[in-house]
């Protein structure tokens, strides 16, 4: 027998919220392109505490599981957190058996192989393993220093899936454009480079493809990369064409991202929202991004409100955006502040609101600072994004008309600035 898709990689088991589990690692990827009617087995190891489980749901599902090794007594757990988040957050990770390529396992024939983070040590006993005429696919992994470490796997691989911020990081790039040449040159095909919320680009020698995002009302997004790499190599194997695999990766991307435990989408499906499409789609270019400054105005006098404006420092800060912050980059003026202290701090924060091209207010708070700050950017013409969770009981009416969009959430605030800056499709 010959399959269509061999993954290989680590099986984790998903703790989330401290009470729900689920399998994860390859598991993700394996579901998906089973249920697109792909033939897939998976070259992964699972301890004995899971073992029967995942076997038990690799097999409902119609996956191989001739070649999943048990080893060890534990499956490593990753404990998450905060999953409906727009920054999960991951408490902690309990280690456990990890994939050892064994010379000695023989590998099933198959069309293409997903390469999951895997032991940097054993990449020739792993390239010796796979069939050599299989398509190979691979995961740029989150714990590499250098491309260096993995070159001779990447002038064998066909294709190379990267988010943007762990591309730039392990490249050393100033741009993507840069990044994505560096891959290419080790010899690699073509490089799926993913911006989340941003959509996606394809860069080849000769073509760059930019693929949107499909809007979603994410429940979870932990393992939407894994369906989105399954997704574009399922797409890839029955249609030859990049456009359409990117496009319906990202469409299966967002329709997981809206469901905990759905493992099951169609080629019905995926066409339907690509030609006729019942969500927003936007693209926005990572070096656009870079170019904006937000201003992130709010209160912060006590403890609660210092930590709303920390959080939603860092969860802009994690979808690359450029941020000014009064709290991080201003300082506090104190009631015994000085004159000039306060005049200083007041300039700072003037000339960031001049600078910037957005203003991101959190309104909760009523705040005279914060309705001054909106005041003047409308002044200015400056698009403002009023942040108000007491959605039923509105701001006045002034801080409210100076406000472009006024949203409920960290997430509606999240998909309002992509939408802003991004180009809809």
């Amino acid at each position: 027998m010959i399959y269509d898709l061999l993954i290989i990689g680590d099986t984790y088991i998903d703790i989330l919220d401290n009470k729900l589990c689920r399998p994860g690692g390859v598991i993700h990827s394996g579901l998906i392109a089973s249920s697109l009617n792909l033939t897939v087995a998976l070259y992964s190891c699972i301890g004995k505490d899971c073992y029967q489980y995942i076997k038990n749901v690799l097999e409902k599902n119609k996956l191989s599981t001739d070649i999943l090794i048990c080893n060890g007594i534990n499956t490593t757990k990753y404990y998450i957190t905060n999953i409906d988040e727009i920054v999960p957050q991951q408490s902690f990770i309990e280690h456990g058996t990890s994939l050892s390529f064994d010379i000695n396992v023989s590998l099933p024939k198959t069309r293409n192989v997903l390469i999951y983070p895997a032991d940097l040590n054993s990449i020739d006993t792993l390239l010796s393993m796979i069939p050599k005429e299989a398509n190979i696919f691979y995961d740029l992994q989150y714990d590499l220093n250098s491309l260096e470490q993995i070159s001779v796997l990447l002038s064998k691989v066909q294709c190379v899936f990267a988010s943007y911020r762990e591309l730039l990081r392990i490249t050393n790039a100033h741009s993507i454009e840069e990044a994505v040449n560096i891959v290419l040159n080790f010899g690699a095909k073509y490089i799926v480079v993913k911006l989340g919320m941003g959509g996606s680009i394809i860069f080849s020698n000769d073509s760059v493809i930019k693929i949107p995002a499909y809007e979603a009302n994410f429940v979870c997004t932990i393992g939407a990369g894994d369906v989105y790499n399954s997704v574009f190599i399922s797409t890839m194997q029955k249609y030859n064409d990049l456009l359409l695999a990117g496009h319906y990766a990202s469409i299966a991307a967002a329709k997981f991202c809206e469901n905990i435990n759905s493992y099951y989408i169609s080629w019905e499906s995926l066409e339907d929202e690509y030609r006729h499409p019942t969500r927003k789609r936007v693209f926005l270019d990572p070096d656009k991004v870079k170019k904006q400054l937000i201003y992130l105005a709010g209160p912060f006098f006590d403890q609660g409100e210092i930590n709303w404006v920390q959080y939603m420092f860092d969860a802009l800060q994690h979808h690359g955006f450029m941020i000014f912050s009064p709290l991080h980059h201003a300082g506090r003026a104190s009631k015994n502040s000085k004159i000039k202290e306060k005049r200083e701090i007041f300039k700072i924060d003037i000339d960031n609101l001049r600078k910037s091209t957005i203003i991101v207010a959190l309104l909760d708070g009523d705040d005279t600072g914060t309705a001054f700050e909106c005041g003047y950017a409308y002044a200015m013409e400056k698009p403002v994004i009023g942040v108000h969770s007491r959605f039923n009981n509105r701001p006045n009416l002034m801080l409210e008309m100076s406000c472009e969009r006024l949203v409920p959430t960290p997430k509606e605030l999240l998909k309002q600035l992509f939408f802003l800056l991004g180009e809809e499709s």
